[in-house]
């Protein structure tokens, strides 16, 4: 409960952050927008990730101190996680053995944590960022509007998926408020690809078939693909949804193949 992530965070003093690997908008995002806000109250904190950073998200304030490491391998009181379904999921050796704070929207995730802060009638885990602000009386400045509106970006398709509410819009415009300019970052997340992208998408679009429905539809990405298009993992970032922009498709599945 948001009450008792209040109460830890006066309590304790120095806290690592995390999320899942391969980090997208809101994992990214919503973990720095926390950092941002776990200092503003004088704490120690660092974000830790066993993935890098993505490209689209580097321009993120703090993107460039998230350390890269396979374990939790400093003494920390308390550790974050941020959008998980599990405590496997930020890949992360020895984080079964830490204080963990789950921090999730969505509702299907497994009671993992310590303390379990799940809302799922929020857009995005920024979202959530955002009411943590509130509740601790720090003032949301310009870096933690920057990775909050990431975030909520990200998560909710640019506002037009079915979770945006009315909250988020509001929540949006305070942090346009706060010194986001949304053209800007939505550039930097939507629009700064590598042309390999590009080559990638049409090889995994051309694999795209629907069952006799035509309410699921699924794709395969191999190895082969991505190594012809000269493509990183990366690039494949929001390729799931564009069988969704078919009126009657549903629910999509992508099968990548891994090394």
């Amino acid at each position: 409960m948001l009450s008792q992530v209040v109460e830890l965070i006066e309590a304790k003093r120095r806290f690592a952050i995390t999320s899942h690997i391969r980090p997208d908008g809101d994992s990214l995002g919503s973990s720095l927008g926390l950092c941002w806000l776990l200092r503003a109250l004088d704490k120690e904190v660092e974000v830790i990730m066993r993935d890098p950073v993505p490209q689209a998200y580097q321009q993120l304030p703090g993107a460039d101190n998230v350390r890269v490491t396979p374990a939790v391998d400093k003494p920390y009181h308390a550790v974050f996680v941020i959008e998980c379904s599990d405590i496997n999921r930020p890949g992360l050796r020895d984080l079964e053995n830490q204080f963990v704070i789950n921090i999730d929207h969505h509702s299907t995730t497994s009671l993992f944590g310590k303390i379990n802060w799940i809302d799922s009638t929020a857009s995005a885990v920024g979202e959530m960022i955002y009411n943590l602000c509130k509740a601790t009386g720090v003032r949301v400045s310009k870096e933690i509007a920057e990775c909050v509106y990431t975030a909520l970006i990200t998560d909710t398709g640019s506002f037009h998926y079915s979770n945006t509410t009315e909250r988020t819009f509001k929540v949006a415009s305070e942090l346009v408020r706060s010194g986001v300019r949304p053209a800007k970052t939505a550039e930097a997340v939507f629009a700064s690809y590598p042309w390999g992208r590009i080559q990638l998408l049409g090889a995994v679009l051309s694999s795209a078939r629907r069952d006799s429905t035509g309410r699921v539809a699924c794709m395969r990405q191999t190895l082969e693909m991505q190594d012809l298009a000269h493509a990183s993992d990366e690039a494949t970032d929001g390729f799931v949804n564009y069988p969704l922009t078919v009126g009657e498709v549903e629910a999509v599945a992508l099968l990548k193949e891994n090394e």
